[in-house]
């Protein structure tokens, strides 16, 4: 815990003491708590320790290994995609204005527009299947 040079340090660190305790389940990783302080390099050692401790268990249970993606994610990556797309194409950032203002005088509504948008910028045969879902 950060700031442990500061007033209600002991408060929080055992509220998050606690909260771990709560919140771990068997023989999962439970991190120790302990104050660091930048200001004073208090716990700057135990926090190195406790990392390399982590980085271990990560390891020796093949979970550094493991990269998990739940669909939040990967719809994520997949905005992040197309928002590069779009803004690092000059046509993009013009046709994403021309529709914005289409949109606010209320020429066109949201959903086509970026139907449009995406078929403009040559993603929408990669996007079309994604209906379905």
């Amino acid at each position: 815990m950060n700031k442990a040079d500061r007033e209600g340090a002991d408060d929080t660190m055992g509220d998050i003491t606690g909260i771990l305790r709560y919140k771990n389940g068997k023989g999962s990783w439970r991190p120790e708590v302990f104050k660091t302080s930048a200001t004073n390099g208090e716990g700057i050692t135990e926090l190195m320790e406790e990392l390399e401790k982590h980085e271990n268990y990560l390891k020796k249970t093949n979970l550094i290994y493991e990269k998990k993606y739940d669909k939040g994610q990967l719809l994520d990556l997949v905005k992040e995609r197309v928002e590069h797309h779009i803004f690092n194409s000059r046509s993009g950032e013009e046709y994403l204005g021309k529709y914005v203002k289409e949109i606010i005088e209320r020429e066109i509504d949201p959903y086509t527009a970026s139907e449009i948008l995406l078929e403009k910028m040559g993603l929408q045969r990669n996007v079309a299947g994604l209906n379905g879902l």
